[in-house]
């Protein structure tokens, strides 16, 4: 594995920002940290980055360790923040040029470094501008390029709630549905005898139908329809929805983080 976190935590007084959070990256792999305001991601972000210093656990990158070894991890490590610095007086060139000198590059090593990202980020017309005179799109280009200048193996309530693929994650929703019920009449009637249906969680009026979320497969659909139809309920329509992601963000993170 090219990053093993291990058993991180860290705390701010009483608030447990970052909860004992492992995983692992290999190489190739780009990773999706995901989580309502306060859920710990930016603490994991900055102790990764070793600009917060973690109260236990550790972090390696590229077997380095971020806590016996913090110089060596940096250097595996290309990091961007949400803003750049903006200097007055430095232009795209020398930011460039100082934080290929700060990795240690000089001579043609760098030159050929400074190249490269430019090519990538597409910086080359504004070489002699100042990164204060430059938009929010266009520094956040130069950060890119900052980030890669060293060529990293790495770029980039505090708990791991669901870890995976997109298509694991969604794989693992499959038992869970949402359920699209609309009736020809008296809709409330039609939620009051769906919450009594089996595998049913819970159910709210959209409009013109009432959408449920139920646990459970085919059978317990046809159960449903079936119950609900011999209480009575004018069903018109009755179908399951696609689950996306941020369906399941919001399942998986309800009720976690106020």
């Amino acid at each position: 594995m090219i990053v093993s976190v291990q058993n991180l935590s860290k705390s701010f007084g009483r608030v447990r920002a970052v909860d004992n959070v492992s995983f692992n990256l290999g190489a190739g792999q780009i990773f999706g940290f995901v989580g309502p305001n306060g859920a710990g991601k930016t603490t994991t972000m900055r102790i990764l980055a070793t600009l917060e210093e973690q109260d236990s656990g550790d972090v390696f990158f590229d077997s380095f360790s971020i806590t016996e070894d913090p110089e060596a991890a940096r250097r595996s490590i290309g990091y961007v923040p949400d803003t750049l610095p903006a200097h007055r007086d430095i232009t795209v060139f020398e930011f460039l040029d100082f934080f290929g000198r700060a990795y240690g590059m000089r001579g043609r090593k760098l030159r050929s470094a400074i190249d490269d990202v430019v090519d990538f980020a597409g910086l080359s017309e504004m070489m002699d501008k100042t990164l204060a005179s430059l938009s929010k799109g266009m520094k956040q280009r130069v950060s890119v390029g900052r980030a890669l200048i060293h060529n990293p193996p790495v770029i980039e309530k505090g708990r791991i709630l669901v870890n995976g693929s997109v298509n694991d994650i969604l794989d693992q929703s499959r038992s869970r549905r949402k359920l699209s019920v609309s009736a020809a009449e008296n809709n409330s009637f039609l939620k009051h005898e769906l919450l009594s249906c089996p595998g049913v969680l819970d159910a709210r009026i959209e409009g013109n139908k009432v959408v449920a979320s139920i646990e459970g497969d085919d059978k317990i659909q046809a159960q449903i329809l079936n119950q609900l139809v011999s209480k009575g309920c004018p069903v018109c329509q009755f179908y399951t929805e696609d689950t996306d992601l941020e369906d399941i963000f919001m399942e998986i993170t309800k009720g976690e983080v106020q």
